[in-house]
């Protein structure tokens, strides 16, 4: 898989396939706005979608606890947003791809440790991109 790149399926989603992006590959701490080395990362993001077949796709933004839940959950529309938009401009996914920010509500690991102090290692797990195809129905 290539860098900053993941592929997962979770048992409660038999019907889906998510690639998730990790932020820090796209995006700098607290922004939206993609970086120049977002390109490489979601260039190979593209064969793996174009593999995958003609399934729906959506794109959802994930945060970190830092910060309040309104910014949060606005960042991680944004983020969404961002790589969708550039996924659509490369003709990865089309034009009406929804997106959904999630803020903080679905983290992947742990933002503190046990001992209530900040984790940082779980924080930056925490701050993604998935890209979510639904195996389960086929587009047009």
């Amino acid at each position: 898989m290539p860098k900053g790149i993941q592929a997962i399926r979770t048992q409660d989603e038999r019907c889906a396939k998510r690639f998730l992006v990790g932020a820090d590959a796209v995006f700098e701490y607290d922004k939206a706005t993609l970086t120049p080395d977002a390109e490489e990362t979601l260039t190979a993001l593209v064969p793996l979608l174009a593999k995958a077949g003609k399934h729906p796709v959506s794109v959802e933004g994930h945060t970190d606890a830092k910060g309040s839940d309104a910014y949060n959950q606005t960042l991680s529309e944004k983020r969404a947003g961002a790589v969708k938009d550039w996924l659509v401009a490369h003709d990865a996914v089309p034009a009406a791809t929804p997106i959904k920010g999630w803020g903080e509500q679905r983290p992947v690991a742990s933002n503190t440790r046990p001992d209530g102090s900040d984790d940082p290692a779980g924080r930056q797990k925490n701050r993604r991109v998935e890209v979510v195809l639904n195996l389960c129905d086929t587009a047009g």
